[in-house]
């Protein structure tokens, strides 16, 4: 498990870059957790229409996905933060899209990013889930160096930390 920490020197860049840009834009949510001036819950799990409703004016690809992307979902965590009181906490659980897991790495079932925020840090950890059991680590290292090069190309300082 990849574990990773921002300094409160650069907190506020990166709620920034998550808040704001594309960057994170192609994951998907699976929930975020915020806590303010009360606790907000978002699953990331999509709502599709049932039966009875015309779902022809939906993307196809978006009626076949299981769970929002950040994208869609940002624009409503961007809300919940802004001019409002600064969150106590936040977490927001990423994964990578079942077909891109499956590109990475031919046991992946998952891919998890977690974010979590409290009081001026911000943690990452990693996570995945593999199809078939394995005592092979390689599903993890596969995802920690993808995790590591992709904040490097996106200039996200993050140092790595011990766990306790």
């Amino acid at each position: 498990m990849l574990n990773l920490k921002i300094e409160s020197v650069d907190v506020k860049t990166f709620m920034n870059t998550l808040l704001t840009s594309e960057i994170f834009d192609f994951f998907e949510v699976r929930g975020v957790d915020i806590t303010t001036i009360t606790h907000f819950n978002i699953s990331g799990q999509k709502i599709l229409p049932d039966s009875a409703n015309d779902s022809s004016d939906l993307p196809e690809k978006a009626s076949k996905a299981e769970y929002c992307k950040w994208s869609e979902i940002r624009p409503f965590v961007f809300n919940i933060i802004k001019g409002g009181t600064r969150p106590s906490h936040m977490k927001i659980i990423f994964s990578m899209e079942s077909a891109e897991v499956n590109k990475l790495h031919e046991n992946g079932a998952a891919m998890y990013l977690n974010i979590q925020y409290g009081g001026e840090e911000i943690y990452f950890t990693s996570a995945t889930a593999q199809k078939g059991f394995s005592l092979d680590k390689s599903l993890d290292h596969v995802w920690e160096d993808y995790l590591k090069e992709f904040f490097m190309a996106n200039k996200i300082k993050a140092k790595e930390i011990e766990m306790e």
